[in-house]
């Protein structure tokens, strides 16, 4: 699940962000347990970029690296840091940037709006606006901005982490080749030179990521288990 979210005690915290609305303040854990007929502490939750990392992590494009900073581009921004193969919701989404917070620069939201600003039209989607860029320069102006915002955004986080690579999923990654040229030169711009990767396991990463969690959560329980 993405956040805000009580993970422990599976409570979605999600208002006003275009998303789950409707699963505000409900106890997911309670009505997934009564519905599937299985015990509380047979469901566990985790934060859906950290999964997606562990996922990449696990079997996938992190794997190898030990510092690794992974961002889910879409709906919302999700983001997750990992250090020694274990990963953490960094929940970078409403860090300040910019003249609000990442999320309003790096998601399907702004490449709407800021398309609806050039040309006066309003798409669905980002794979809307990927089919327009071979013939409308609005289009083509929307991504090469995107990826200067997506630079200056990264720029920081990469330094304070020493991050060793990028794991870029969600479906706006699935669009890079329409904005990697512009993020590279940004990067480069700043004397980075850091390898930027798209997802492997892609819409499989946060299952196997949510698998991968269980397996390493029940090993810690059994070796706790064993030492006392």
């Amino acid at each position: 699940m993405p956040g805000p979210f009580d993970y422990e005690h599976g409570i979605s915290l999600i208002k006003e962000q275009d998303k789950f609305n409707d699963l505000y303040q409900v106890n997911i854990k309670k009505e997934l347990a009564n519905r599937l007929g299985t015990p509380l502490t047979h469901i566990n939750f985790v934060n859906d970029a950290a999964g997606f990392m562990q996922g990449e992590l696990f079997s996938g494009a992190a794997k190898g690296y030990s510092s690794v900073l992974g961002l889910t581009l879409g709906t919302g921004l999700g983001s997750a840091i990992s250090i020694n193969g274990s990963a953490t919701d960094a929940e970078l989404w409403n860090s300040p940037f910019k003249d609000g917070i990442a999320e309003d620069y790096l998601s399907t939201r702004w490449f709407v709006g800021r398309y609806k600003e050039l040309s006066g039209e309003t798409l669905t989607g980002v794979k809307e606006l990927a089919d327009r860029v071979a013939h409308d320069k609005s289009a083509q102006q929307v991504f090469v901005e995107f990826g200067y915002s997506l630079a200056q955004f990264l720029i920081p986080i990469i330094k304070e982490n020493k991050a060793e690579v990028v794991i870029l999923g969600g479906n706006i990654a699935q669009a890079i080749e329409l904005f990697c040229v512009s993020l590279s030169e940004e990067l480069q711009a700043n004397k980075l030179i850091i390898p930027i990767k798209l997802s492997v396991l892609n819409e499989h990463a946060s299952l196997i990521g949510a698998a991968s969690s269980w397996d390493l959560n029940r090993q810690q329980t059994e070796k706790i288990t064993n030492e006392h």
